[in-house]
């Protein structure tokens, strides 16, 4: 039997999101191998470039096939379904409450920075009168 993925139709978005992040890590672990071997009076062309392939590969397929575990696959299939019962707020609440966390940040670091003016003075005049 050729070879499939566990439980095909359930968790496709999840599952498609890890098998993203796999790729793209060996990717950069490709990259990163390129990087070791680019030394061109140091190694052949074959190796410089035969071991970040052979790194992207074996990466790739172990995630691919660590992905589809059934511990594995059921977590990202329960992550979805748990994803999908969310209620995410709409674009009007997120501009709101970004709009009122930034304020509320800015309040804060005008009171602090006044606060640290104040404190600097009196201890500047402090100091003064000791000296």
């Amino acid at each position: 039997m050729p070879w499939q993925w566990y439980k095909r139709n359930q968790g496709r978005k999840v599952r498609l999101a890890a098998v993203v992040l796999v790729v793209l890590l060996a990717v950069l672990a490709a990259v990163e191998a390129y990087g070791g071997f680019a030394d061109p009076d140091r190694y052949s062309p074959q190796v410089r470039l035969g071991v970040p392939v052979v790194v992207l590969a074996l990466l790739v397929g172990a995630g691919l096939y660590l992905l589809n575990r059934p511990r594995v696959a059921d977590f990202l299939i329960e992550t979805q379904s748990e994803l999908d019962k969310v209620s995410w707020p709409t674009k009007q609440q997120v501009l709101g409450s970004t709009g009122a966390v930034l304020l509320l940040v800015l309040l804060v670091a005008v009171y602090l920075f006044g606060l640290d003016w104040a404190v600097d003075r009196v201890f500047r005049k402090v100091l003064h009168i000791f000296q």
